[in-house]
């Protein structure tokens, strides 16, 4: 046996006679019976003053209808948004103007990335609007084409739109 486990023998064998020892032989302290009975008197006047307490707060008309309600099934969901619903609408008529926003450019490397309408785009990507496909990409810019006219759009990137500026000399092009 190594010096090391000896050591770590010899300390084993000492917490469990501690142990036994703490447990067995060691007379238990306890409260005096004097301690026992203020804590006991205390918590009976603790009992009796919440009690009295709610005896006198009873719930008002207000109050009871509220709890009532809580407990009821509820009819229709509180957390429904008719935003989410709206966005999901039959596509646009030929007579109508659809709004393109965007919003976010990212170049890796050579891709570069678009974000129109809070979804993100490749050139030469479908647009979820049906019928527009995205031509080009730039930092401050993007041209859409509306596929079934061949028209292109040109869409600042919302930054610029927001300011007023016009497009860099890199978005020329």
């Amino acid at each position: 046996m190594s010096r090391r486990e000896k050591i770590i023998l010899v300390l084993a064998v000492g917490a469990l006679v501690y142990g036994i020892y703490a447990l067995f032989l060691a007379s238990p302290r306890t409260p005096s019976q004097a301690g026992k009975g203020v804590q006991v008197a205390e918590m009976q006047r603790l009992v009796t003053e919440i009690t009295d307490g709610l005896n006198k707060e009873r719930l008002s008309q207000v109050e009871g209808y509220i709890l009532k309600m809580a407990r009821a099934p509820w009819s229709q969901d509180p957390f429904y948004r008719r935003e989410a619903r709206q966005s999901q609408e039959a596509p646009k008529t030929p007579g109508e103007q659809v709004h393109f926003t965007y919003s976010g450019y990212l170049q890796l490397g050579r891709t570069s990335l678009a974000i129109i309408n809070g979804k993100e785009y490749q050139v030469g990507e479908d647009l979820e609007e049906k019928g527009y496909k995205l031509r080009r990409i730039l930092p401050g810019r993007v041209v859409i084409e509306q596929e079934r006219i061949k028209k292109q759009i040109v869409v600042p990137h919302l930054e610029n739109a927001m300011t007023g500026q016009s497009f860099s000399k890199g978005d020329q092009g």
